[in-house]
């Protein structure tokens, strides 16, 4: 479509096709690529910014993009000039926070700031009687927990981000939390528990068709697997993972 266009002046029609290709990109290409989606999504962003379109602009920064550990990706700033086009406190600001608070805990390492921006987004989510946004804050709290060790806090809220997936019917919010809650149930020594919840996130991911996420619960069946000294069925979860991803350095 970008080729049709034939590079012109941006224009609704440019950034909507910007706006698909990055949604595409996050999907499809390894996480080591993810910048490419993000170019894309800031093309489109700055479009709807620039010409007072504050519902695409807020759903274009809201995206959910994967995260990684010191390394900027320039979500954040995205997410920020987002927050200041919307009415505080609004249910825009409650979808927005809840993308916010992972980026800040994993990308920044801002923990009190992440807390905070989890804290407001489940009070917006609870006065709305918006079930997606609230599992999907709660599954962002489930990662922020299990990335700075605090696993009581984990189990709790992941416990309560699973009741809401049949009310809430978010597959990459399910998919992510049965995949943390599997790595919670490996690292405590419930065998059980986690042969449960792997063999949940796959069934999600494969439904959810996301390869950064399809890729994470392969690895998290894997390392099961291999844990337990369970050789034929890890070498199977990885193999299939590197005919997704060749180069997944986790496999």
């Amino acid at each position: 479509a970008l080729d049709a266009k034939e590079d012109p002046p941006m224009d609704a029609e440019m950034a909507s096709i910007l706006y698909g290709l990055g949604r595409s990109q996050a999907a499809a290409l390894p996480m080591y690529e993810i910048d490419k989606a993000v170019a894309s999504l800031n093309r489109a962003f700055d479009y709807y910014a620039d010409v007072g379109d504050v519902p695409q602009a807020v759903s274009v920064a809201e995206y959910p993009l994967p995260t990684f550990a010191g390394q900027r990706i320039g979500v954040a700033e995205l997410i920020a000039r987002a927050l200041e086009l919307v009415q505080p406190e609004s249910h825009e600001v409650g979808r927005l926070l809840s993308e916010y608070a992972r980026v800040l805990a994993i990308e920044e390492g801002n923990y009190e700031g992440a807390q905070s921006a989890i804290s407001r987004a489940l009070a917006i989510a609870r006065r709305e009687q918006d079930a997606t946004l609230e599992m999907r804050t709660l599954t962002h709290a489930v990662y922020i927990a299990s990335w700075y060790l605090r696993w009581p806090e984990m189990q709790s809220e992941a416990s309560k981000a699973i009741e809401l997936s049949e009310q809430a019917g978010d597959l990459s919010a399910e998919t992510q939390v049965r995949s943390y809650f599997t790595a919670n149930r490996i690292i405590l020594g419930d065998s059980e528990g986690a042969h449960y919840h792997a063999k949940a996130a796959l069934e999600a991911a494969e439904r959810l068709r996301d390869r950064t996420w399809l890729l994470f619960v392969l690895w998290s069946n894997e390392s099961l697997r291999r844990l337990q000294g369970d050789w034929k069925a890890a070498r199977e979860f990885s193999d299939r993972g590197l005919a997704v991803a060749l180069r997944e350095p986790r496999l």
